[in-house]
C-alpha cells in the first residue's frame, strides 16, 4: 500500500504545467513594474524552453486540463496588454524557435499613437527634469494633494536611480508620488483616467509622449500576428480597468466589446481572457463563462494540475533573468 500510495503521489507530481506571463520584449529606460524583458534574455528563455519543455498553445493547454491529460513539463506563452514589440521582437523570436504562444489584447490603443496610461505616467514624473513642486487634483470624495520638495528638481543621480526603481519600493518624493497616482488612477473607468492624464500633463507642462516603442500594436499588424498558426489571440478588455472597481454593466461592456472587436478584426472566435493586472473578483469568472470564454487567466503565480479552475488559472510572470536563472526558476515554478 505505502509503494502505491508514493507511486501515485510521485505521478500527481508530474502532472502538472506552467503558463508563463510577458508583457514586453524590449529593453525600456523605466521598467518600474518589471513587465520587459530584453530581446537577448527572452531568446535564451526560448531556448531553454525548447530543451527542457514541451511548448504547447494555451488552448490545448486548456484542452489538456479538461480532459485530465496534463503531463510532465507542459508550458504555454503568453503576452498581455498588446505592445508593438510583440509583434516586431517576439514574434520573430517565437518564429525562429518554433513555440507557439498566446496574445492577450486590449484594444483601446490600437491605431492610435497613444501610451499606455501607467507608461505615460512613469515618464512623466521620473523623467521631467523639473516639475512643480505641489500637486492637487481634484477627487470625488476630497482632493488629491502631494509636495514634492527638493525632488522638485531631477538630478543626475536620481535619475540613473530610476532606472532601477520597482514600483512597490518607492525611495523619495517622485516614487512616492507614482505609486500614489496609480494608485489614484488605476480604480477609474477610462473617461476619468484619461482625464486624470490630462490634469498632470499640465500640471507638468507636458503634452501627450506617443513614443513609438510604447505604442499598441496596429489592426494591421494584429492581422498579421493572428494569421501566424503558431500564434493565438486572447481577449483582455477594451480599455484594461481594474475590474473589480467597476459595475457589473461595466464589466460586461469592457468585455464583451473587446471580444467582439478582436473577432472581426481576425475572423474567428476568441475564447481565452485575461483579468488586466489580475484584478478580479468572485462574480468575475462567471461573467467571463457566460460571454463564452473557455478558460480565463490570473496573474498569480500558481501552476497548473489537474484540479486548477478553468477561469481563474494562474501565471507566473516572467522578468529580465539570465536562461540559466530562468531555467532554475521553471523548475521552482513547477514545484511550487
Amino acid at each position: 500500500m505505502a509503494r502505491w500510495h508514493r507511486y501515485n503521489l510521485f505521478r500527481l507530481f508530474r502532472k502538472r504545467a506552467v503558463i508563463l506571463m510577458y508583457h514586453r520584449v524590449a529593453t525600456p529606460t523605466l521598467d518600474p513594474w518589471q513587465l520587459a524583458v530584453s530581446p537577448a534574455a527572452f531568446e535564451e528563455h526560448l531556448d531553454v524552453l525548447r530543451t527542457h519543455a514541451h511548448v504547447l498553445p494555451l488552448a490545448e493547454l486548456v484542452d489538456k486540463i479538461k480532459e485530465n491529460k496534463l503531463d510532465k513539463n507542459y508550458v504555454a506563452i503568453t503576452f498581455d496588454d498588446g505592445y508593438i514589440d510583440n509583434y516586431e521582437t517576439a514574434a520573430p523570436l517565437l518564429e525562429k524557435f518554433a513555440l507557439p504562444a498566446t496574445f492577450f489584447i486590449t484594444n483601446k490603443n490600437i491605431d492610435t499613437p497613444t501610451e499606455f496610461w501607467w507608461d505615460e505616467l512613469a515618464s512623466i514624473l521620473l523623467e521631467s527634469p523639473t516639475l512643480p513642486k505641489e500637486i492637487t487634483l481634484p477627487r470625488t470624495e476630497d482632493s488629491f494633494h502631494f509636495d514634492l520638495g527638493n525632488d522638485a528638481f531631477l538630478t543626475a543621480e536620481k535619475s540613473k536611480q530610476y532606472r532601477a526603481y520597482i514600483a512597490w519600493e518607492p525611495f523619495d518624493a517622485r516614487t512616492q508620488l507614482y505609486s500614489k497616482l496609480w494608485e489614484y488612477i488605476s480604480p477609474l473607468p477610462d473617461v476619468q483616467q484619461r482625464n486624470a492624464l490630462a490634469a498632470i500633463r499640465k500640471w507638468a507642462g507636458v503634452g501627450p509622449l506617443c513614443r513609438a516603442a510604447y505604442r499598441s500594436v496596429t489592426a494591421s499588424e494584429l492581422k498579421l500576428l493572428s494569421s501566424n498558426p503558431l500564434f493565438t489571440i486572447g481577449a483582455h478588455t477594451a480599455s484594461h480597468p481594474a475590474l473589480a472597481h467597476h459595475s457589473a454593466q461595466y464589466q460586461e461592456h469592457e468585455i464583451r466589446s473587446n471580444k467582439l472587436f478582436l473577432e472581426q478584426l481576425v475572423g474567428e472566435p476568441v475564447s481565452l481572457f485575461a483579468y488586466p493586472s489580475g484584478n478580479l473578483d468572485a462574480t468575475i469568472p462567471a461573467l467571463v463563462r457566460q460571454l463564452g470564454f473557455s478558460a480565463a487567466f490570473t496573474t498569480r503565480g500558481e501552476n497548473i494540475t489537474p484540479r486548477s479552475a478553468l477561469g481563474t488559472l494562474g501565471r507566473f510572470q516572467v522578468n529580465e533573468q539570465t536562461g540559466e536563472e530562468f531555467r532554475r526558476a521553471l523548475a521552482h515554478w513547477f514545484n511550487t
